[in-house]
């Protein structure tokens, strides 16, 4: 009875109705949301087991599906990163590189498959600020293995990819892609690099304090990198260097003799995720299409501050306050609404073009076959519409919400080192510790320890 009924729609439908039926079944194996295994990596990276974590992500066979591959790169590299699997994650970060590269030569193919289904059935192509946090996440694994050529390369391909203009305003040239921060990583790259690189540090750190001041409309600008600017433009004899006094005074301008220098990168919490909103529209009496969007969502977590302590064995110890490098939960929150536009303008056209492909293809059936055929065509196709119009939900999940940064200056020896963190009273939370440390005067240092509280 159902077989028959089947076969005599397809006679009344023909051809049309065997499309409508194969393009719902191809769409539903597209991407239509976050990829099982990253949900999973993540589940495991919220509740503090980042070694399963990793173990999952890097098993092999592990993958993301089809159009997915820069996400999956990105989750593995950051998570082998938090367990101090460098090596690997850097192979993973050039790999996410250079595929990413590849999807900014836009595919025609793809980019129309956007138009007529869904954004999520296009490969997935980072936004500018999770590109820029590539080189300096990919900075880091050279940093802490002491490779600082390479870490360099990195600052120089964010140079070429993101050029600082002078205009002071990110919003209409960059997209909030590194608000600051990865000039400032920039910066103490080439500070760790020598004497040489004190030019190109100086620079970095201009750079940093224009892109600070235009994010924070020159509200916020870490003590960090006030101190590296008066320091460079006084040894450098800079023309800036009277400004740079006059707006950071009381500052220390120089790093003592016979002192290490030692940088805390600490990501914490958990970047937001993106969610779908959704709205039916009547396009005509009998024919439904569905506008999809994206939204992020804050996830919650716990460290609002912290601080990095370094005690000696006769338990005297030093506490050198953290401070913030960079918002990546507001970076991603202001690039969504600087993109919002084109987003929901796409959203919107899309229903059209389905509405003027799916009303030529009825008038077809409705000469050939009658109302009745072109009635449940009509159905069919709403169907259709609302099942596939999806927002694209995918993101980098494993991003921390804060990265926070220290100096410290100290005396060479042996120290324990740790981080304590702090909720927003205050209060501690919980610490990280990486063991005893040899510092010796002189030398520059990196530790990256990742708080998930």
């Amino acid at each position: 009875m159902i077989l028959s009924r089947v076969i005599a729609l397809r006679n009344a439908l023909g051809r049309s109705f065997l499309i409508v039926v194969a393009t719902f079944l191809l769409s539903s194996c597209a991407a239509t949301g976050r990829p099982r295994l990253q949900v999973e990596v993540g589940g495991l990276v919220a509740a503090g087991d980042i070694q399963g974590a990793a173990g999952k992500i890097a098993a092999p066979g592990a993958r993301y599906g089809s159009g997915n591959d820069v996400l999956y790169q990105l989750d593995r590299a950051l998570i082998l990163q938090m367990v101090g699997r460098y090596k690997e994650s850097a192979v993973s970060f050039e790999k996410a590189k250079a595929r990413t590269e590849e999807l900014y030569t836009r595919s025609l193919l793809n980019e129309a498959s956007t138009w007529l289904v869904n954004d999520a059935r296009a490969p997935y192509r980072p936004p500018a600020y999770e590109r820029a946090l590539m080189n300096v996440f990919q900075s880091f694994n050279y940093v802490v293995s002491g490779d600082i050529s390479e870490a360099l390369v990195e600052a120089r391909d964010l140079d070429v990819k993101f050029p600082v203009d002078g205009t002071g305003d990110i919003r209409k040239s960059r997209g909030f892609e590194d608000n600051g921060f990865a000039r400032l990583v920039s910066g103490m790259l080439y500070e760790t690099a020598g004497e040489a690189a004190t030019g190109d540090a100086l620079i970095s750190y201009k750079q940093a304090l224009e892109l600070y001041d235009a994010y924070y409309a020159g509200q916020y600008v870490p003590r960090m990198l006030q101190e590296s600017l008066l320091r460079l433009a006084a040894a450098t004899g800079d023309d800036d260097l009277s400004i740079y006094r006059s707006r950071f005074s009381g500052l220390r301008t120089g790093i003592p003799v016979g002192k290490a220098v030692v940088y805390l990168i600490e990501p914490v919490g958990f970047s937001p995720v993106k969610e779908s909103g959704s709205l039916p529209i009547p396009v005509q009496m009998d024919l439904i299409a569905q506008v999809s969007f994206p939204f992020f969502v804050k996830r919650q977590y716990n460290v609002r501050a912290s601080r990095f302590v370094f005690e000696r064995s006769d338990g005297v110890a030093w506490h050198i306050p953290t401070e913030m490098g960079v918002d990546i939960e507001d970076l991603a929150l202001r690039d969504m609404e600087w993109r919002k536009a084109g987003v929901i303008a796409k959203a919107l056209a899309r229903p059209a073009l389905k509405y003027m492909v799916e009303a030529n293809q009825k008038d077809v059936i409705e000469k050939r076959s009658g109302p009745l055929a072109a009635g449940l065509f009509g159905i069919l196709s709403s169907i259709y519409n609302i099942y596939t119009e999806q927002a694209d939900v995918r993101s980098w999940q494993s991003l921390p919400g804060q990265i926070r940064v220290a100096r410290a200056l100290v005396a060479p020896g042996y120290y324990r080192v740790r981080v304590d963190d702090l909720d927003r009273s205050g209060a501690l939370v919980g610490s990280l510790a990486q063991g005893e440390r040899e510092f010796i005067a002189g030398k520059t240092y990196f530790i990256i320890m990742r708080s998930a509280r």
